[in-house]
């Protein structure tokens, strides 16, 4: 959007947070030529300025095309990692049929739809149980008293593919000791993913 506008009415925000690493500490901001004194004078009278040996170094790195390199490469690794729960879930069919996943075309995690009526935060004190992190959907819901389908959200970038399907695969092996996971339930064919939803890869 920044980059279609002419009027000089959009400021783009980023950070170098998840693209390089957290310890970085250090976003931008985009402005129109007209505001650059006004947000300049904004930033002086908050904390003056970023160390400016890390802006040095982050303005190296860019101008000498190392994040654009940096990017597409963790772009396939964040890919590879993906593809390895998809394929993880599509494996065990009974597990497939029990997750419903939403959209995982952008992102760093991948949200998972449970059959109506089941616990998501059971689920994830289960998964806890046995070594495993998976965060409830209903606790990001801002309207707690409002009837929401219950889901999962997996957090899988941080992972070598190696441990992202031994993960599926001890979750479903807990659920079905729970006898929550049940051959040819067929539970969640009626749970609808919500509109307006992604997740996924960068």
């Amino acid at each position: 959007m920044q980059g279609l506008d002419t009027a000089g009415q959009v400021l783009y925000a980023g950070t170098f947070h998840k693209v390089l690493f957290p310890g970085l500490r250090l976003a931008y901001l985009v402005v129109p030529e007209s505001l650059v004194g006004a947000f300049t004078a904004a930033r002086e009278a908050t904390d003056g300025f970023s160390p400016p040996l890390t802006q040095a170094v982050a303005a190296d790195f860019l101008n000498q095309g190392h994040l654009a390199t940096h990017l597409r490469q963790m772009r396939a690794l964040y890919r590879q990692r993906r593809d390895a729960l998809l394929h993880a879930r599509a494996s065990a069919p009974v597990f497939a049929d029990f997750l419903r996943l939403g959209p995982v075309d952008a992102g760093l995690h991948v949200t998972g739809w449970l059959p109506e009526g089941v616990s998501d935060r059971r689920i994830c004190e289960l998964a806890a149980s046995v070594g495993l992190s998976v965060a409830p959907l209903s606790s990001h819901f801002a309207d707690t008293k409002a009837v929401r389908p219950p889901g999962l959200i997996f957090h899988y970038a941080a992972l070598p593919p190696e441990q992202v399907a031994d993960g599926v695969g001890r979750l479903a092996a807990c659920l079905a000791r729970e006898r929550i996971l049940q051959p040819s339930s067929g539970r969640n064919r009626g749970t609808p993913v919500p509109r307006g939803t992604k997740s996924g890869t960068a």
